[in-house]
């Protein structure tokens, strides 16, 4: 089944090192210098959504390819 999310914003970045700029300022929380979601890629901030390498949650692994696969969740 296919949702569609009416949104604000959009930020998209590929690579292998991520960088929180603000987020601190923000108040999402963060892990390990990376931005805490749980298993629906929510952060701490409602309607606020994170995934790929910029994003931690337990037993993650840092590659692309996964962080790709994320995007759909």
């Amino acid at each position: 089944e296919t949702e569609l999310l009416p949104i604000d914003h959009l930020f998209v970045n590929y690579g292998f090192k991520s960088s929180i700029g603000n987020l601190k300022e923000w108040g999402v929380e963060l892990q390990r210098h990376k931005i805490k979601v749980n298993q629906k890629q929510e952060t701490s901030l409602p309607g606020i959504y994170a995934c790929g390498d910029c994003c931690f949650y337990e037993g993650k692994i840092d590659l692309i390819a996964t962080g790709l696969g994320e995007a759909p969740t």
